[in-house]
């Protein structure tokens, strides 16, 4: 793994950030648990989300959480959703219910929560064993998955390749659970036979989503046209396509300013291993969508086909991890470890 310090340095023009919604209507959200008051950690809770406001009942989602606690994003129909909290999940104690509510219409509606305390008793029975489980979900055909990204809608973002590729997107399913609910194929700009879509994250200001589509470099979306499949997105290179960059991984600096790409097998200049970190300068339009990226150079890490990348919360660092170990594992600029 390489560190790469003053990642974030340096400015840049553009940057701005979405302007504060207007005009959108707050809904109350009441949360009701039954059995009331009190339960065993032998018993289960039915808990009761009601969503309403003075526009009528938002649709949207609802994620139930407590402590060490959350449930699936249930769906919200006609103002009412019930999650069911199986026994032995919340701690012993008075738990305090969050009922985090996200509307599907967010031009007319914000987010809101609810909660409600229940007092869990200790049972005298034996303490319930809890098994792991888990559910698959079929990407019907559209490639091979990569990636899975959760938003706070209650939709969960999947990155796959393969020559249909592109994101999938599923939402909360009725009872629980998630569902397909539509594809946003990737329109290839260099390479005519489809680009694989690998490594992705949100922009700091939580408006667009940046991923990575291997020899195609990097790729900007509208995150809310992205849940509906109907975005195109910002393609930018990370070099010719003859260098097959392989970009696989991608992370903003906190301030949204740049972008850092993990490319595979690109070679830096001045440099002679594949694997690289292209550093990509962003601008945003009024509403905080990426408008443009311009690819301002290219750090050689020290480290062979660099895979992923992270930066620390103040920005001040990069990580790299590579692949294939190196001779040597300094960053350019630093001194070799003795």
């Amino acid at each position: 793994m390489s560190l790469i310090t003053g990642c974030a340095s340096g400015t840049s023009s553009g940057g701005s950030t979405t302007p504060p919604m207007t005009g959108a209507v707050t809904p109350t959200v009441t949360v009701t648990a039954s059995p009331s008051g009190s339960i065993s950690t032998a018993q289960a809770l039915s808990v009761a989300v009601a969503v309403a406001s003075s526009a009528g009942a938002p649709a949207g989602s609802v994620v139930l959480s407590s402590g060490n606690y959350g449930s699936f994003p249930f769906l919200v129909s006609g103002g009412q959703a019930v999650v069911s909290v199986p026994a032995g999940l919340l701690a012993v104690g008075t738990d305090t219910l969050t009922a985090n509510f996200t509307p599907a219409n967010t031009a007319s509606y914000t987010s809101a929560a609810g909660t409600t305390n229940v007092t869990v008793l200790a049972s005298g029975a034996a303490t319930p064993v809890v098994t792991a489980s888990s559910v698959t979900y079929s990407t019907s055909g559209y490639g091979s998955p990569f990636r899975a990204l959760p938003l706070a809608s209650g939709n969960v973002l999947v990155s796959v390749s393969a020559s249909t590729s592109g994101m999938l997107v599923f939402g909360p399913a009725t009872g629980g659970g998630l569902q397909l609910s539509c594809f946003n194929y990737v329109r290839p700009q260099f390479v005519q036979d489809g680009a694989s879509t690998f490594g992705m994250n949100l922009t700091p200001n939580g408006q667009g989503l940046a991923a990575t589509l291997g020899v195609d470099g990097a790729i900007f979306y509208n995150l809310s046209t992205l849940q509906t499949c109907t975005s195109t997105g910002l393609q930018v290179s990370q070099g010719a396509v003859s260098a097959d960059e392989g970009s696989f991984d991608v992370v903003m600096s906190p301030d949204g300013k740049y972008a850092f790409v993990a490319n595979a097998y690109g070679v830096a200049p001045g440099a002679t291993a594949e694997g690289n970190v292209g550093v990509v300068a962003l601008q945003y339009d009024s509403s905080g969508i990426v408008s443009a990226g311009t690819l301002v150079g290219e750090i050689s890490t020290g480290g062979q086909t660099i895979a992923g990348v992270a930066i620390s919360p103040d920005g001040s660092r990069l990580y790299a991890t590579s692949e294939v170990e190196g001779s040597f594992t300094n960053a350019t600029g630093e001194a070799i470890p003795s």
